[in-house]
C-alpha cells in the first residue's frame, strides 16, 4: 500500500518536489489528479498510487493530466499497463488530458487511438496544431525518416480475419503522402502475436494520417479481432548498407 504524506477528506494526497498527486474515491469511481512532471523520476512514486486504485476494484479510473507540464516514455507506459490492466478485467480507465504541447506524444506513440478520452472543459485535446507544426523536447522539425510500429495479440481463431482487415487498412494508409512500405510479419512461436512495421518520411505526414477523420474508424475494424495491440513510433538513428 502507498504512504500518502497526509489525507485529506476524499482520498489521499502525495506531494513532492516535482508532481503533486490527488486521490478521490465516488461511488465506484476514482480520480486521480496529477500536476507537475509524469516522468523517470516521478513514476516510481505514482506507480504505487495507481496500482493501489487499480486494486480496489473501482469500475473506473479517471486520471486527470490537465495540470501536468510533462510526460515521457515511462509516464506514456504506465497509462498503457494500466489501461490493459482494466480493460482485461471489463473496467475502464479514462484520460483528461493535458495541454497540446503534452499532448503530443500520445498522439505520436498512437496512445491517443486507444485510452478512452474525457473532454476537458476547453477540449483541448482536439486542437493539435501546435503538436503538428512545432519541433518535440528534443527539437525535431518532423522531417526525419519515422517508423510506426503495433504489436498486436490475435484473438483465437481470428487470425485469417485480423489479416485481412490489417491488409485492407494499410493499403488504405499507403494511399496517403508520405507513406513507405507497410509489413506485417507474425511470430513463429507464439501464433497469436503479430508485428506490423510502417516507414513514413516524416512524422508530419505520420500525424496527418493519424489525425484523418478516417483513421479511428478504420483502426476499429483491425483492433475487433485482436485482444491487445501496443503502438510505437521510432525514428531512424543510424542505416548500414
Amino acid at each position: 500500500m502507498t504512504n500518502p504524506d497526509d489525507t485529506h477528506a476524499g482520498g489521499l494526497h502525495l506531494a513532492g518536489d516535482d508532481c503533486v498527486v490527488d486521490v478521490t474515491r465516488d461511488d465506484g469511481v476514482t480520480r486521480i489528479v496529477m500536476e507537475g512532471d509524469v516522468d523517470l523520476r516521478t513514476v516510481g512514486r505514482l506507480r504505487p498510487f495507481v496500482e493501489d486504485e487499480c486494486r480496489s476494484g473501482a469500475r473506473k479510473i479517471v486520471i486527470d493530466l490537465s495540470a501536468v507540464e510533462f510526460v515521457d516514455s515511462h509516464g506514456l507506459q504506465l497509462l498503457a499497463e494500466t489501461h490493459r490492466r482494466l480493460a482485461s478485467e471489463e473496467r475502464t480507465l479514462a484520460l483528461v488530458p493535458p495541454r497540446d504541447t503534452v499532448w503530443r506524444p500520445f498522439v505520436v506513440t498512437g496512445l491517443d487511438t486507444i485510452l478512452n478520452i474525457e473532454n476537458g472543459s476547453d477540449g483541448r485535446h482536439d486542437s493539435r496544431d501546435n503538436a503538428r507544426t512545432s519541433g518535440d523536447n528534443n527539437g525535431r522539425c518532423g522531417m526525419a525518416e519515422t517508423y510506426t510500429n503495433g504489436v498486436w495479440i490475435v484473438k483465437t481463431g481470428e487470425e485469417d480475419a485480423f489479416e485481412s482487415a490489417w491488409t485492407e487498412f494499410a493499403s488504405w494508409a499507403k494511399t496517403w503522402p508520405g507513406a513507405g512500405t507497410l509489413r506485417l510479419v507474425r511470430d513463429v512461436s507464439e501464433s497469436d502475436r503479430y508485428m506490423s512495421f510502417g516507414v513514413w518520411e516524416s512524422f508530419d505526414a505520420q500525424r496527418a494520417w493519424k489525425d484523418s477523420p478516417e483513421f479511428r474508424e478504420r483502426m476499429a475494424r483491425v483492433r475487433q479481432h485482436v485482444e491487445d495491440f501496443t503502438p510505437s513510433v521510432f525514428e531512424l538513428v543510424t542505416a548500414v548498407g
